[in-house]
């Protein structure tokens, strides 16, 4: 009767081992839009160091989150389009000088981390620094 409940317990952990290791492996993958008010070469040391950054804190492109770099260039325009076509696929924005400016008018409810801006409260992003408020840190 031993023998036969060990074999029983066995085979049954075996059986439920693979779907253990997929349930682990199931998770959000976090969709980030990166926008950079600059053209690839400057700004692709920038998406180098923050992917290196978010790597450093366990998060990998393709497994747990998806970066979406754009360069827009310094023209308004061309910024504003840029983040009006990503923003209906991420789940945050990154946003650096003049793209975060403008894309505090546009994100709408998606979260948006800025760089690089000075004097955000006098120009509308926040309310304050220490309190920034909305979605916009």
């Amino acid at each position: 009767m031993r023998r036969r409940d060990f074999i029983g317990a066995t085979y049954g952990a075996a059986l439920t081992l693979p779907f253990r290791a997929v349930a682990q492996q199931l998770g959000k993958v976090w969709r980030i839009g990166h926008v950079l008010p600059n053209n690839p070469v400057i700004g692709g040391i920038y998406a180098q160091m923050l992917e290196q950054r978010l790597a450093d804190l366990g998060y990998a492109q393709g497994r747990n989150i998806v970066l979406l770099h754009r360069y827009s260039g310094p023209r308004l325009d061309k910024i504003q389009d840029v983040i009006t076509s990503l923003v209906r696929q991420i789940d945050l924005l990154v946003a650096w000088g003049n793209a975060g400016i403008a894309a505090g008018k546009l994100i709408g409810d998606v979260p948006m981390v800025f760089i690089a801006i000075s004097f955000p409260v006098e120009l509308g992003l926040v309310r304050s620094l220490a309190r920034p408020g909305g979605n916009i840190t």
